[in-house]
């Protein structure tokens, strides 16, 4: 089951300014072309099992203070430049890739004043219109309330990065939404599905690559823990144990034998 089954990439932005901070991960200013190497790049990783997943959709042309930045172009522009090279890289795997999982990767920007994953781009245009078939994920997202996993996941974004709420169960997004989920346990069929859709392309992506050799019908996982492992913490907290006796045994005699040594001085 060896091999890597899974590229945060590739880069189909385009070269829009020179101070874009990912273009050397970009292949050019020109969207079919871009396409275009993406596209056979994509193709020979699916060959070798390893599914994509291209970033960053869309628009994301800014590196330094990316995160909320708000990108602002017509449609006309976005179809046929920065869109462009999504859409030709898609149909080029498809093209040449019998069981495509190919998948995209959303920016931490806004598209006007929208979190790029919550648009309706995801599903209308990314799976609409050019046909992709793989998830989508957003990118690294550890507190940015304006990315919200449920605005994501009802609009295509299948699969939020990190961890939003981080350790904290009641960190609510800009519309009050509870990061993991709580307030939509029940009730809220809408999502429900959503969400069933979004395991769905997942599990079809994951299955469709090399994560699966080896699998069969009648496999097990079993999950081994090797001895070192039990044996680290549980050494480290003997350790630590026997250095905080040590050290409160040596402050109790230094104070013993500091107030003798006052005695002995007073007399």
């Amino acid at each position: 089951m060896g091999g890597l089954q899974r590229q945060y990439g590739l880069g189909v932005n385009i070269h829009r300014g020179a101070y874009c901070g990912r273009a050397f991960e970009y292949y050019s200013e020109d969207g079919f072309l871009t396409g275009m190497a993406a596209g056979n790049e994509a193709a020979g990783s699916h060959k070798l099992g390893m599914f994509v997943l291209m970033k960053h959709a869309i628009l994301n042309d800014q590196e330094t203070h990316r995160a909320g930045v708000n990108t602002w172009a017509n449609e006309q522009s976005i179809r046929e430049i920065y869109g462009r090279a999504i859409e030709v890289a898609v149909e080029v795997d498809r093209e040449l890739t019998p069981n495509s999982v190919l998948g995209v990767m959303t920016g931490m920007n806004r598209m006007g004043a929208k979190w790029a994953g919550a648009q309706g781009f995801c599903n209308k245009v990314l799976r609409a219109e050019y046909g992709m078939r793989g998830y989508v994920v957003s990118d690294y997202n550890s507190g940015r309330l304006y990315c919200s996993p449920i605005q994501g996941v009802l609009n295509g974004n299948d699969l939020p990065d990190g961890q939003p709420a981080g350790n904290d169960p009641y960190k609510t997004d800009k519309d009050g939404n509870y990061l993991n989920f709580q307030n939509y346990k029940t009730g809220y069929g809408e999502l429900a599905w959503a969400m069933r859709d979004a395991a769905h392309k997942i599990l079809y992506t994951v299955v469709n690559s090399n994560t699966m050799n080896g699998f069969t019908g009648e496999s097990s996982i079993i999950v081994v823990t090797p001895a070192w492992e039990i044996a680290v913490p549980v050494v480290t907290r003997v350790a630590m144990t026997l250095f905080i006796w040590s050290a409160a045994a040596f402050c109790i005699v230094w104070i013993i034998n500091f107030v003798k040594e006052r005695g002995r001085r007073s007399l």
